[in-house]
């Protein structure tokens, strides 16, 4: 693991979020058109709520429209398209469905 990573409820995090790190992966990593579930989000509380009021929470659905290898990952959400952070992509573990 990176340098730095806390997983735990502080964080929004619990053992069955982080549960068979090797099937899941961070948000980060994903290809153009991959889609998967949010597992959960290893940020603090404001970012979890800024993410929040964007839809993204543990247990949605979201495919990466586009995912360059640097900078922001464009991603749809439901109805919404969105622009996530590259360092908070790190913080959001993901499940490919």
């Amino acid at each position: 693991m990176k340098r730095g990573w806390r997983f735990g409820r502080k964080h929004g995090c619990t053992s069955s979020g982080i549960q068979g790190l090797s099937e899941n992966g961070f948000l980060n990593t994903l290809k153009n058109g991959s889609r998967a579930e949010v597992s959960c989000i290893a940020a603090g509380s404001k970012a979890r709520s800024r993410l929040a009021s964007l839809g993204l929470i543990q247990g949605a659905l979201l495919q990466v429209i586009a995912n360059p290898g640097f900078g922001p990952l464009l991603l749809s959400v439901g109805e919404s398209r969105l622009m996530v952070e590259r360092g908070i992509a790190t913080k959001v573990l993901v499940q490919q469905v």
